[in-house]
């Protein structure tokens, strides 16, 4: 889920219209421009995007895009380009290194427990 300011929602919608052709292989924006749309008129907070969709909001927005006198496409492009790395990462890491890695915080977290214990068993006495 990635929240969007309503400029930013703005900003996706025009993009969205203008990018919509058959050079581009998307042909049909409305399931995406609904999920846009609800969160415009309140009925979301967020938007719920799959990748799939997440490439084409990179690929539509322009990064100098702005609304009024607030420049938005870069920050919609790092929301989206965040949201994609976390895909990607979730994807590219092997399930050994995933486990690794919560194996390493689990012991630092044991070893942090057991020194803040020892810390105040001490000033106890």
């Amino acid at each position: 889920m990635i929240e969007f300011t309503k400029n930013e929602l703005v900003c996706i919608d025009d993009s969205l219209c203008n990018f919509e052709s058959e050079e581009n292989g998307v042909t049909d924006m409305r399931p995406l421009l609904l999920k846009v749309g609800r969160c415009l008129v309140g009925y979301n907070d967020a938007l719920n995007l799959d990748e799939k969709e997440l490439w084409v909001l990179r690929n539509c927005v322009n990064i100098d895009a702005q609304i009024g006198s607030e420049k938005v496409g870069l920050s919609i492009k790092m929301k989206v380009y965040e949201a994609l790395l976390n895909i990607d990462y979730g994807k590219s890491i092997p399930i050994e290194w995933q486990l690794r890695e919560e194996v390493s915080n689990a012991d630092r977290n044991y070893a942090r427990k057991g020194s803040d214990q020892s810390a105040s068993q001490s000033t106890d006495a």
